[in-house]
């Protein structure tokens, strides 16, 4: 059967002399792997560029249930991109989180609500001209929700500190070492208090933002999801510390 859905692309990788396999988070089939073929001749690179990490696409599919890779028989640009492909500021952060969901996102099921999400984070990502180095904290913190862990906020009025590993504000410290100090945890309970709207009203200082980062990615190993060895977080700490 023929399937229509828009798919945010993940990642992809060649197959054959023409053709690609590519990781897609869809709106009605959740995580999918899809098979696309024929890029060849003129039009080889105009096709492949489609298929860039976070590109937002209309899909047509040979859909079969049970089936583990889905034809593409047609794919279109659903919302073309005004600046993340020119700023390579916007394009590193869209490289890390197209890693960090290519790495955490598993189901093969509709989710509306997380697909939404995406695209409107996607599209306020393409149109902010300020406060974009703060971007990427914020999403990990409100892509946390839709993963399950987002932190318990009953005691975020007075906190000691954030237990990374529980997922909680707590006014003594664990019996474990995975929580943040008082000036980390003041720091965390700001980004929990921004959106991605006002990206521009958090202010944090390059080396604050850095470890703010390693912080939340520890937050996610400590909830079991399978970050280790990120190779986009490199690039965009040095893009920030330019």
């Amino acid at each position: 059967m023929i399937l229509k859905t828009k798919g945010i692309v993940l990642h992809h990788i060649k197959y054959g002399e023409n053709g690609l396999i590519v990781q897609a988070f869809t709106a009605e089939l959740g995580r999918q792997s899809l098979l696309i073929q024929g890029l060849r001749g003129k039009t080889r690179n105009e096709k492949a560029a489609l298929f860039q990490p976070l590109y937002i696409l209309d899909l047509e599919l040979y859909y079969k249930p049970r089936q583990s890779i889905h034809r593409i028989k047609e794919a279109k640009n659903f919302k073309p991109y005004i600046s993340i492909p020119h700023s390579f500021i916007k394009s590193s952060i869209v490289l890390f989180i197209a890693e960090i969901l290519y790495l955490c996102l598993k189901t093969e099921e509709k989710e509306t609500e997380l697909f939404e999400f995406l695209i409107s984070s996607l599209q306020i990502l393409d149109h902010c001209d300020s406060g974009i180095s703060n971007f990427h904290l914020i999403f990990l913190i409100k892509l946390s929700r839709f993963l399950g862990f987002y932190p318990n906020t009953s005691g975020i009025a007075h906190p000691f500190c954030f237990d990374l590993k529980d997922g909680e504000f707590r006014d003594s410290p664990p019996n474990h070492p995975f929580y943040l100090t008082q000036s980390q945890t003041l720091l965390f309970k700001s980004i929990l208090q921004h959106n991605l709207n006002n990206l521009h009203d958090l202010i944090l200082t390059n080396e604050a933002r850095s470890d703010m980062l390693d912080q939340i990615i520890d937050y996610y190993k400590l909830q079991e999801q399978n970050v280790s060895g990120l190779k986009s977080i490199k690039i965009l700490k040095e893009v920030f510390h330019n």
